[in-house]
């Protein structure tokens, strides 16, 4: 875009500000690294809460099953990583994520089928 715009950046580890200048280890309690501190701190926090609104506003064809709720989703996708795993998975192996049942393991294998 052509933009110069200048940038400082905050290496958490160490609490050092990098500017195009170099680098600043100032005081831990200098105010200006206080106040770079929460920037820091609110800009994750907002990014943390953005990511998880969107997450949770995303829906899956698993949201319609009877029996798979929010926390049983989530097992099925960290055990078979998608919803195309899910349902390429036998009822077998869909018994083998904790909360699905045999009832549930049918519901899926019909839902996704």
């Amino acid at each position: 875009m052509g933009w110069d715009v200048p940038a400082v950046a905050l290496a958490k580890a160490e609490e050092r500000v990098v500017t195009p200048e170099g680098s600043h280890n100032w005081d831990d309690d200098a105010p200006h690294l206080h106040l770079l501190q929460r920037v820091r701190d609110e800009a994750h926090r907002f990014a943390v809460q953005y990511h998880e609104t969107v997450r949770d506003e995303v829906s899956t064809p698993l949201d319609d099953i009877p029996g798979v709720g929010p926390e049983t989703r989530k097992r099925l996708f960290d055990r078979f990583g998608s919803v195309e795993g899910v349902r390429t998975a036998s009822r077998a192996e869909l018994q083998t994520v904790d909360g699905v049942g045999e009832r549930t393991a049918e519901a899926i294998d019909s839902h996704l089928s």
